[in-house]
């Protein structure tokens, strides 16, 4: 046999020192290859040992055993592989993904307790607020607010006896409403530096009938308050009457009066 490796005749073997290219004896087939090797099979059979060696380590994971060496796998022996790597890594990323949103949730524990209550505002105390309101009474001024307050009362009701405000009240009703200086005196004390009736009767007719106002009452002092009086005649707008103080009084039996009434400076 040469020492060419793709030299693949098998002659028999030669006999000492004989030349089979000279031998007379030795005929030579016109096809020097054996009629016993078949020309399908594949060269790389030629390559696989015929003995193998148990204790020989197998072909590492992803690779396959080619005689003694090792070659990668093929795709079909790879797969599984691949497969379950995969399969690794995104059981790897749920993981993760579900610590991330535990971690992120709010302890239900430190909120599961009481919810703090809200303290309210105490009531105030000592705070009386007269909400005012407008009468649509015919005598009345349309923008005339009925109120009353210890620093300010307007309206144009008919008033009483009972305080001081309410006798100012009730004599300027008299003299708009029911037209009478009579009645008007009642409200005043015998010796009260108020003009007489018939006096009075002549400021009562010197308005015309269905005449509108609006009476503004100010403390300025105990027993002394300011007076505005707005008139409104009819078909007219309101205008200031006049600006008036008048003092007050308080008889034994509580009766309130009025002792003055002057024009303001």
């Amino acid at each position: 046999m040469t020492d060419n490796p793709l030299d693949l005749r098998r002659p028999g073997p030669p006999g000492k020192g004989s030349d089979l290219r000279t031998d007379p004896d030795h005929t030579v087939d016109d096809d020097p290859v054996d009629d016993d090797y078949d020309q399908s099979s594949d060269w790389s059979d030629w390559m696989l040992p015929t003995d193998v060696d148990p204790d020989e380590p197998k072909a590492p994971p992803g690779f396959r055993q080619v005689g003694r060496n090792y070659a990668p796998a093929r795709p079909d022996q790879r797969g599984t592989g691949r497969v379950i790597a995969t399969l690794g890594a995104v059981f790897a990323v749920v993981i993760i993904v579900l610590l991330v949103v535990l971690e992120s949730l709010p302890d239900t524990d430190e909120q599961s307790g009481p919810a703090p209550s809200t303290r309210l505002p105490a009531p105030l105390t000592g705070m009386v607020h007269a909400v005012p309101t407008t009468s649509t009474a015919p005598h009345v001024i349309a923008d005339c607010p009925h109120k009353r307050s210890t620093a300010l009362s307007s309206g144009a009701d008919p008033g009483d006896t009972t305080s001081a405000v309410s006798v100012i009240f009730a004599f300027q009703y008299a003299y708009y409403v029911q037209r009478s200086a009579t009645k008007a005196r009642e409200y005043v004390t015998a010796d009260a530096k108020v003009p007489p009736a018939q006096h009075i009767q002549e400021g009562i007719d010197s308005v015309p009938v269905g005449t509108r106002y609006c009476a503004t009452v100010v403390p300025t002092s105990p027993g002394r308050w300011q007076v505005q009086i707005r008139e409104q005649w009819p078909s007219k707008t309101p205008e200031l009457l006049a600006a008036l103080i008048i003092t007050t009084a308080t008889e034994p039996d509580g009766t309130a009066t009025i002792t003055a009434i002057s024009a303001a400076p």
